[in-house]
């Protein structure tokens, strides 16, 4: 989905830095650390249209199950100048070598090699080599940006190869028009910890309010099922809690080529809420899918 925020042009996206697909990740290359992992938690979202991306990654960073799936997903070289990235929907079929460089800060807009940046650069490739890789109905809008327009509930699928759970994503009504189904996955959200599941939650296409803004993915960080509250976590703005972070971030959107005045408006991100909390009515009249996945240990409970 397009969130509010920044471009960047197609040819930037475009741009490569990979030496594949391989059918292997190469020898020495090992699943990514408990660091790497905390750094897909800690980078925001730069690109205007990658929101389904960035919080699908950030949600799968938050659950062990989600964990397991990225260290399928992503392995790095010992010097960590390198991520190779597979999508498990297809397989061995797809291994993307992302190193560092001119041409990593070119694709991703991003000062900072890291594993949000080389998935971002490996997406935009697997999208042009594999023709499923977006719904064709969006293919047909004439997105020419890769990164562009997809659904968190086929890019959860692409990355992981596990088909998520899914209420209302490729529809545009909200969720309030299925109430009573939302509710019941809510409620189940809401009785487990937080690290036992990685959800996504994408909003309207217009008419958002309570501070939502149109055609985005958040991150449902909990559901507080007793007092029947929403936790959301904007994957722009939330992990941007010091000034050296809220600095990078600056520094990235002048490598984005966005204007002075675009760079100003962070500004005010330190007084936006880290946390967003609705009320059940207020989350389905907002949103229009809920999209994720459970520990599969606890799920079967």
């Amino acid at each position: 989905m397009i969130s509010v925020g920044y471009t960047s042009t197609s040819q930037d996206v475009n741009a490569n830095n990979y030496n594949g697909p391989k059918s292997e990740y190469s020898e020495g290359y090992k699943k990514i650390t408990k660091g790497q992992i905390k750094d897909i938690l800690a980078t925001p979202q730069l690109m205007r249209s990658d929101c389904y991306l960035v919080s699908t990654l950030k949600a799968l960073a938050k659950s062990g199950f989600g964990k397991q799936m990225l260290k399928q997903s992503i392995k790095t070289s010992p010097d960590g100048d390198t991520f190779e990235v597979r999508f498990n929907k297809y397989d061995r079929d797809n291994v993307y070598s992302i190193s560092n460089g001119d041409k990593y800060e070119v694709a991703t807009g991003r000062s900072r090699f890291n594993p949000t940046g080389s998935v971002e650069t490996a997406t935009s490739d697997v999208i042009q080599d594999q023709k499923d890789a977006k719904p064709l109905y969006l293919r047909l809008f004439g997105y020419s940006n890769p990164l562009e327009g997809n659904l968190a509930s086929v890019y959860m699928e692409t990355l992981t190869g596990k088909k998520p759970i899914s209420i209302g994503d490729d529809g545009i009504l909200p969720l309030s028009s299925k109430k009573s189904e939302t509710i019941q996955l809510l409620d189940k959200i809401g009785s487990m910890p937080m690290n036992h599941h990685s959800f996504v939650a994408g909003s309207k296409m217009m008419n958002c309010h309570d501070g939502i803004g149109k055609m985005h993915y958040y991150v449902i960080k909990k559901v507080d099922s007793d007092k029947k509250e929403v936790h959301l976590v904007n994957p722009r703005y939330v992990d941007l809690s010091d000034n050296e972070s809220l600095e990078e971030l600056k520094n990235d959107l002048k490598n984005e080529r966005v204007s002075d005045k675009e760079i100003k408006v962070q500004d005010d991100i330190e007084k936006m809420p880290k946390v967003i909390k609705l009320d059940y009515d207020k989350f389905m009249d907002n949103f229009r899918s809920i999209v994720g996945y459970f520990d599969e240990k606890t799920s079967k409970k």
